[in-house]
């Protein structure tokens, strides 16, 4: 068992995992996982190829909010994971509403995302989720959330533990 940067979490790796703070260089590689969303919306994907684009800046706000919180796993040398998220939830959706948002509207709107016709498909995803009852949670006791993505011949090889 190798420990990780964090004294406090220790991962079980195989012996060609490695997992390390983000790092500027990292990021075309992380656009690939937080752009590709193969449960939610698969054939938007495949119809729609810059819609990864998309996807992939609406999760921008993350690294310019807190850096600090994405870390990425390497096999030989390959970005093949990612987690980020905030410590503070509040914060980080904050500047989404003052930053993010608007940048993805200048890029739609200025063609960033090539001619976005997967954007009505997405405005009734997004539509029909707010029918979708979603549990409270209490910032002021959770404040922090993260997000995790792994490239899928490389799921189920790693467990974290805290």
């Amino acid at each position: 068992m190798r420990r990780h940067s964090n004294p406090k979490m220790t991962t079980n790796l195989p012996p060609s995992f490695t997992v390390q703070p983000y790092r500027l260089a990292d990021w075309g590689d992380i656009r690939v996982i937080m752009g590709y969303d193969e449960f939610a919306r698969p054939e938007f994907a495949r119809r729609y190829p810059r819609m990864t684009d998309y996807l992939a800046d609406t999760m921008l706000h993350y690294i310019e909010c807190e850096p600090e919180s994405v870390f990425i796993a390497e096999v030989e040398g390959r970005v093949v994971g990612a987690l980020w998220g905030a410590v503070d939830t509040r914060r980080c959706e904050a500047n989404y509403a003052r930053i993010t948002r608007p940048r993805l509207a200048r890029g739609l709107l200025f063609g960033r995302y090539g001619l976005p016709v997967w954007l009505i498909a997405d405005l009734r995803t997004h539509l029909a989720n707010r029918a979708i009852t979603t549990p409270d949670v209490n910032l002021a006791v959770y404040p922090a959330h993260l997000h995790i993505g792994v490239l899928a011949p490389y799921r189920r090889l790693v467990s974290v533990r805290r």
